[in-house]
């Protein structure tokens, strides 16, 4: 896909944004100011204002921008109401003075000499408020005309569109560039088209919304990233092939690094995190709209309920409540079936034997390497991601190719997110029989839990120091571990000269607390190293944590904690009968820039070694059946001769049983169990 969005960035600007190489203090500061200031300039220039739930991360660290609930994008009308100060768009009308003044007054720790440029270069570069400024005159112009013919002042209303002929009798007036964004509508009633475009009015006591599908959204939203008004993603985008792209396409192209090209948005810092969590949450919303939009069409029922509503048992509509599906990654169901999914695979080859936790590094080199002059890995959410990524894949290669373990023969992982956005991956892995840990000295090869020897062991000693000692909270409630006065992570642990192997729990691994490691004014013994494996330690450089969790009885613990989902704000139970999961949905999720960047890459949430097939059960004439509202008698007829698999399962059962001498070729299904069929058997849906 080719963007051309940059290709006439304002060089005022782009020296803003690049790393300063200019000796002059007083731009250095000047470019110091806007970098650690820039969402207060961009929301002190936006035509249209971003509302945001924040919820920060507690404690000391990186900045982390993190909205919980929905992200709205409005626009006001031209003039503010009564005793309210100009904001937003309602600014562009004044002289750039006065406009500098007013934003400053409101964003006093920006640089009044940069909100000038800023203010001056906008107004004349940006479409979108250049068209603000011409209503404001043809308003003034209008109501001097008003005043000498007698009349009302006519109202005026202003549409971003481009102009083109209309079926009204008003009277438009074009933009006077040949980059036309809008068009301003005179009348002397409320005879505007009515057109599904974005609308300015003169006065309005509300705000108007912004749709996500406007491509318009982003410009008015971040002028200092797109000060000439380009448009952006709208649903008729297309590629270099001509088909059209999905907002999740354009995004990822949007935000990619291209060494000949200039792009705002890399040099962006805690812009660019708003950004990205803005352009993921509106790629949500699209889906989600789908779903709504399109789940009212089609309903579930039992195929009994669904004939006994033929047969007046029933009063009312058939079907149930309509929910965020299944397929929705990262939604309750998701999560859930997911679970099951892992658990099935135990079923088939047995409890896990390692559960490893990875996490990714900030400081890793490739992320440090390929940092812009200034920047921290915080700035870069996208580099984050896509390190995290490499990195998995080399694990992923070192556990299942190279057998590091051993050979796995099942596994299943996910990827969660930190309180400050920093991606991890929680993996339970099963091995085969042979390469099972039983013993204390096996369990030994696998992880350890001690401090390594300085001297002869630095580079281990140097990685445990920086990533494994959970160090030490009994004494700060603070703690994130700490709970009702207890660390939950049960540290510090006890010390011990051999590894101890007890049912239903972890080996309480050898600490032999020969070495000591010293953190700031506290000194660390074996008792606060988390277990690790000194290789993937050493190479991966980062918190690589590795439990033996092979005598642990409580598998579906283990799983469900795995497969948890993301962290969700408490929700208020209503006794509405309305029960609307999507909006449940939106108001309880976080999200983050890293995660953000995550889904919008396309990157998978969960991985799996096997397929599973998903096999119905249920008692005669409960099978579920779909059907579109409407048709149900239609569905009715067409689930009185479908197989489920189940059916399915006794159909075959029952004609191995009459076959008379199965041959050799022929698989004799009785002695298969419900469970089993997939691995021999393939169902189709539309033969069945």
């Amino acid at each position: 896909m080719a963007l051309r969005l940059f290709e006439n960035y304002p060089e005022e600007l782009r020296l803003l944004f690049l790393p300063v190489q200019s000796d002059d203090m007083e731009f250095r500061n000047r470019h110091k100011n806007f970098h650690e200031n820039i969402r207060n300039f961009n929301s002190a220039l936006a035509p249209a204002s971003v509302g945001a739930r924040l919820a920060p991360p507690g404690g000391q660290g990186p900045f982390c921008y993190k909205i919980h609930d929905q992200i709205y994008h409005r626009i006001g009308a031209l003039h503010p109401e009564p005793d309210n100060a100009r904001r937003y768009g309602q600014v562009y009308i004044l002289d750039t003075e006065q406009a500098t003044d007013l934003r400053l007054q409101q964003n006093s720790q920006c640089d009044s000499n940069t909100m000038r440029t800023l203010s001056s270069l906008l107004m004349a570069v940006n479409p979108c408020a250049r068209a603000l400024k011409m209503m404001s005159e043809i308003e003034a112009a209008e109501n001097q005309l008003a005043l000498r013919e007698q009349r009302p002042h006519p109202k005026l209303t202003m549409r971003f569109e481009k102009a083109t002929s209309r079926g009204l009798e008003s009277r438009p007036y074009d933009l006077p560039t040949a980059n036309e964004v809008a068009v301003v509508y005179v009348t002397e009633h409320d005879d505007v088209l009515s057109q599904r475009s974005l609308a300015v009015h003169q006065r309005s006591g509300t705000l108007t919304h912004i749709s996500i599908l406007d491509e318009r959204c982003d410009t008015l939203a971040y002028p200092l990233f797109f000060p000439t008004g380009q448009s952006a993603w709208h649903p008729n985008s297309m590629n270099s092939e001509h088909k059209k792209t999905t907002q999740k396409d354009f995004y990822s192209c949007l935000l990619s690094v291209r060494n000949d090209e200039f792009n705002p948005l890399l040099h962006g810092r805690k812009l660019l995190q708003r950004f990205v969590v803005d352009a993921y949450v509106k790629i949500e919303q699209n889906r989600l709209n789908y779903h709504r939009t399109h789940q009212r069409e089609l309903r579930l029922d039992t195929y009994s309920g669904l004939s006994d509503h033929f047969h007046d048992d029933v009063p009312g509509p058939p079907g149930r409540r309509i929910v965020l599906p299944t397929s929705f990654i990262g939604s309750p169901r998701n999560m859930q079936q997911s679970y099951q999914d892992a658990m099935a695979i135990v079923a088939k080859h047995g409890k896990p034997d390692i559960f490893m936790t990875t996490t990714c590094n900030p400081n890793w080199a490739e992320i440090k390497e390929n940092l812009y002059s200034g920047q921290s890995a915080c700035d870069r959410p996208d580099l984050v991601s896509r390190v995290f990524q490499l990195k998995l894949a080399e694990l992923y290669k070192d556990l299942f190719k190279e057998h590091i373990f051993g050979r796995v023969v099942a596994f299943a992982s996910v990827i969660e997110f930190q309180k400050r956005g920093l991606p991890h991956c929680h993996m339970l892995l099963i091995l085969a029989s042979e390469f099972k840990p039983r013993t204390a000295g096996e369990v030994d090869t696998f992880c350890c839990a001690e401090v390594p020897d300085p001297q002869s062991e630095a580079p281990l000693h140097q990685a445990v120091k920086s990533f494994m000692v959970h160090r030490r909270c009994g004494f700060g409630s603070q703690a994130p571990c700490m709970k009702d006065g207890k660390c939950t992570k049960k540290f510090p642990k006890s010390l011990r000269d051999t590894t101890c192997i007890a049912a239903d729990r972890y080996p309480e691994l050898r600490r032999l607390n020969r070495y000591t490691i010293s953190l700031g004014e506290d000194r660390y013994g074996d008792e606060s190293i988390v277990p690790y494996n000194p290789y993937l330690l050493l190479k991966y450089s980062a918190h690589n944590n590795e439990e033996i969790c092979g005598w642990i009885s409580a598998v579906k613990y283990l799983y469900k904690y795995v497969h948890k989902g993301p962290d969700r704000a408490n929700s208020v139970i209503s006794n509405d009968s309305d029960v609307d999961e999507i909006k449940t949905h939106l108001n309880a999720r976080y999200v983050c820039a890293p995660e953000a960047m995550h889904r919008i890459f396309g990157y998978e949430q969960q991985r799996k070694s096997h397929a599973i097939h998903r096999l119905a059960v249920h008692l005669p004439d409960e099978q579920t059946v779909s059907f579109t509202a409407g048709h149900e008698r239609e569905a009715l007829r067409r689930a009185r001769t479908t197989l489920t698999t189940l059916t399915a399962f006794f159909k075959q059962n029952a004609d191995s049983e009459a076959m008379s001498s199965p041959t050799e070729s022929t698989l004799d299904s009785r002695r298969l169990l419900h469970g089993d069929f997939p691995e021999h058997f393939v169902f189709d849906a539309n033969l069945g």
